[in-house]
């Protein structure tokens, strides 16, 4: 056998190797995002003065994640960061959240993370009616991309 043919009979052994070593490897799966956590948010309320229409007191709210900050709003009445009152819990997909109320009615602003993005969106908040009408926390919009 001359030497030709053995150098091309080592290369397909080599080749064949290697798409064997190669094809054991395990698939590499990109990594999925992680969402941030919740005390990596921080919420500030300062009064905002009395509205008269509305005959009530309004608050000021404003979002620091990172080294940004956000005014997300002027709402009606005082404003809570979920968790610190009641039991209200947060929903699908929302990191942190805050609720403004005032006369059973109010508003509710949260950090949701979806597909590795973080937004802030802005709800409507209802108490339950004498009449039978159940509570209501919904009609979320995006405000804000983060």
């Amino acid at each position: 056998m001359s030497s030709k043919t053995l150098f091309a009979i080592l290369a397909v052994l080599v080749v064949l190797a290697g798409i064997a070593y190669f094809s054991s490897l395990p698939e590499r799966t990109p990594e999925a995002p992680v969402p941030p956590q919740p005390e990596e948010f921080s919420w500030k309320f300062e009064d905002a003065g009395y509205n008269e229409t509305a005959y009530a007191d309004t608050t000021k709210v404003t979002l620091t994640y990172g080294s940004g900050s956000h005014d997300v709003g002027t709402y009606l009445g005082s404003c809570a960061e979920i968790g610190s009152v009641g039991t209200q819990t947060l929903q699908e997909g929302e990191i942190s959240a805050v609720q403004c109320w005032f006369a059973g009615s109010g508003d509710e602003i949260g950090v949701f993370f979806y597909n590795g993005t973080l937004v802030v969106r802005h709800g409507e908040l209802q108490e339950p009616q004498g009449d039978g009408t159940p509570d209501f926390r919904g009609n979320f919009e995006e405000i804000l991309e983060l």
